[in-house]
């Protein structure tokens, strides 16, 4: 797989990609995020909550793509931090992209470069940074993305996931509704996630009337 990924990254290094070109994909592509991600994204901010962002795609992408968005909620990408990118990262000179950082971020073996990240977030000893909270909320849309806090010792783990093609993929429900705390279908949004940090940071659950109805009458007896 890390040939694989070598071959398809080095073909990008004679197109002359530069940060400006990568922000200009972001902008002008469809990078489609899940409806709420801008309150999901305000109420981080808002708690100060440390976000990492783990893919096995082109980091410099998802880094611009998230500065498009943040911005849409009249923020900026530095106001959103503690904020952290475990992917594939570009190794620019004179702002142009010459290589990336190796190994190459994958779906099997993303626990290991999360492993290497929480380690050195150790070293530096800084208050804010993500293992030094107990309480860990992960997001996959597979089953697999949980192996990726396999090694990360807490207190408290909240899992979540996202069953995106429920009519094709409706033979593995059993299996993520094993593996999840809660599971969201049909390519859902982000709204239930939203109202689950918000009842355990004690806050007041807002958009209500976005929940499903059955999961608006959990989030409503979890406030009482």
């Amino acid at each position: 797989m890390q040939e694989w990924f070598k071959c398809n990254y080095d073909s990008m290094l004679n197109q002359n990609f530069t940060l400006k070109k990568f922000r200009t994909i972001a902008e002008t592509s469809k990078i489609y995020f899940r409806n709420g991600i801008h309150e999901f994204l305000s109420l981080k901010r808002d708690l100060e909550v440390p976000l990492l962002v783990v893919s096995g795609g082109i980091g410099d992408v998802a880094k611009a793509a998230l500065e498009v968005i943040v911005e849409e909620t009249g923020s900026t990408y530095d106001n959103l931090k503690p904020i952290n990118i475990v992917s594939n990262l570009g190794i620019f000179e004179d702002e142009t992209l010459v290589r990336f950082n190796e190994p190459y971020v994958n779906t099997m073996n993303k626990a290991e470069h999360v492993s290497k990240f929480v380690e050195e977030q150790k070293s530096q000893d800084i208050h804010d940074h993500h293992h030094a909270r107990g309480n860990i909320v992960v997001m996959g849309d597979m089953v697999e993305d949980l192996h990726m806090v396999g090694n990360i010792e807490c207190d408290n783990m909240l899992k979540i996931g996202f069953l995106n093609n429920l009519e094709a993929d409706s033979h593995l429900q059993e299996s993520y509704e094993a593996a999840f705390d809660v599971l969201v279908l049909h390519d859902g949004n982000l709204w239930a996630v939203t109202s689950l940090l918000e009842v355990i940071a004690g806050r007041k659950v807002s958009n209500k009337e976005k929940l499903p109805a059955d999961f608006a009458t959990f989030i409503e007896s979890v406030e009482k």
